[in-house]
């Protein structure tokens, strides 16, 4: 079953710590009628079937044609409005993830979106977009930093159409400058391959980044890792916690 076959990937990746830290990524699995999103709040490492929204792709699409308000606040109110009466019956008393719109503009079956370590070696780098352009330009976009929800998913609608127009085919990944990746495949085999060669076209540029669990002895993870999304959300950029 591909939802089962979503929850297993979700909880693979949600438990690898050089993958998932302090509350972070999303995945979702998607036919040609509906769209299953982890909701808001579940964790990828203990996520279950039931802790994805099933929303209708029809309405979903529709967002694109219609017209909001030009002042943010009151246009994602619009929008998530709009989003929520996306969720099938059933579904009411689930959030989906505010990044749904850009799953669902993703062609792949199952996408993974994550924050990983080595990713962020490259996308908060000094140099990241040179190396980018370097190893990625043929098969990914670059995103600069942009508000998360649905301005982001419009932007990325208009660089993935210009991509697959100038390459003729459509975006491996999208590269979030300061934030994360998000990778796709028909089969959970596949992105796993596209995961594999995104790690090892990083790791030729140098060392992976080592991280020491014993750094972590009096850090609240848990307490970060709920509120890391509230604070992406509200801030739209990336959340990195400092020890003093």
């Amino acid at each position: 079953m591909s939802l089962q076959a979503l929850t297993e990937m979700s909880n693979r990746y949600g438990r690898n710590p050089d993958y998932v830290l302090a509350g972070g990524g999303n995945t979702s699995y998607k036919d040609a009628q509906y769209l299953w999103v982890k909701a808001s709040g579940m964790k990828l490492a203990t996520i279950e079937p039931e802790g994805f929204v099933k929303l209708s792709r029809a309405r979903l699409n529709a967002i694109f044609e219609h017209t909001y308000s030009a002042d943010p606040d009151t246009r994602e109110a619009q929008v998530l409005a709009d989003m929520l009466d996306a969720r099938c019956p059933g579904e009411e008393k689930k959030r989906p993830s505010v990044e749904a719109l850009l799953h669902n503009l993703i062609p792949d079956a199952y996408v993974l979106h994550l924050h990983p370590t080595v990713v962020g070696g490259l996308v908060c780098g000094k140099d990241g977009r040179k190396v980018f352009e370097q190893l990625f330009s043929d098969r990914a976009i670059w995103i600069e930093p942009t508000m998360p929800g649905y301005y982001l998913s419009t932007v990325v609608k208009a660089a993935s159409e210009a991509f697959e127009q100038a390459h003729g085919k459509t975006p491996a990944y999208i590269f979030l400058e300061n934030h994360g990746v998000f990778t796709g495949g028909d089969s959970v085999e596949a992105v796993d391959a596209a995961w594999k060669y995104m790690e090892e076209k990083l790791a030729a540029c140098g060392e992976f980044p080592v991280w020491d669990d014993t750094q972590l002895d009096d850090f609240d993870i848990p307490r970060a890792a709920s509120i890391a999304p509230a604070i992406r959300g509200l801030t739209g950029g990336t959340v990195t916690f400092m020890r003093t």
